[in-house]
């Protein structure tokens, strides 16, 4: 089981039973599509390192950045950068 999949099944107890909590921390995922909303707003091209980076050394799910990179209107940067790996 990857560390992701243990912090979600834990977080899925917690919310069964109803028990407070809060994670400090943040997913691969996020962290690309947050460094891909900055670069699109910036032009940074360091941004578009950082995620490709990301993406060569974690094992993302490819799902999730799809979804919310289609929320977040960065779909055409994350495909440029998932085609740069």
């Amino acid at each position: 089981m990857s560390q992701t999949d243990l912090l979600r099944s834990t977080v899925a107890l917690l919310d069964a039973a109803r028990i407070p909590y809060m994670i400090v921390g943040s997913y691969a995922e996020d962290t690309m599509l947050a460094k891909l909303e900055w670069g699109a707003a910036s032009g940074s091209e360091r941004q578009m390192d950082d995620v490709v980076a990301i993406a060569r050394t974690q094992s993302v799910d490819r799902d999730y950045l799809e979804r919310w990179a289609a929320e977040l209107d960065v779909s055409s940067q994350l495909a440029t950068a998932l085609k740069r790996m």
